[in-house]
């Protein structure tokens, strides 16, 4: 565990102590570029990545007393990044890719007929 995973879970521990709640922003801050980067290459999309962070973000959050310890806090929610993002790829209204707002050719867009010449076939 690096000494930056340390520093957060015993910050929670003190905040513990003194029967205050863990801080959900000292793990966001932390931990946002990761996640953000994970779901970002996984969707290929800017918009379905933040919406699948958030997501990562409420599952930790909701699910942060359970973690065991037995692996390094980065690498539990690396796991659970990865699991939503699959679990999100799955839904059936939501098909990662490049966006595309229509399927029509602008104007002018018209391809060279067969009988065009070519400037690379005169020699």
């Amino acid at each position: 565990m690096s000494n930056s995973e340390t520093a957060v879970i015993e910050r929670d521990s003190d905040r513990e102590e003194q029967s205050l709640p863990p801080t959900f922003e000292a793990l966001f801050t932390q931990y946002r570029t990761l996640v953000q980067h994970i779901c970002l290459k996984f969707t290929g999309s800017p918009e379905d990545a933040e919406d699948v962070t958030q997501e990562v973000f409420t599952k930790i959050w909701k699910n942060l007393e359970d973690f065991q310890q037995q692996s390094s806090l980065r690498t539990w929610i690396y796991r659970i990044a990865m699991n939503t993002c699959i679990d999100y790829s799955r839904r059936p209204w939501k098909r990662f890719g490049p966006r595309r707002a229509s399927l029509k050719k602008p104007a002018g867009s018209a391809r060279p007929s067969r009988n065009s010449s070519l400037p690379c076939a005169q020699s």
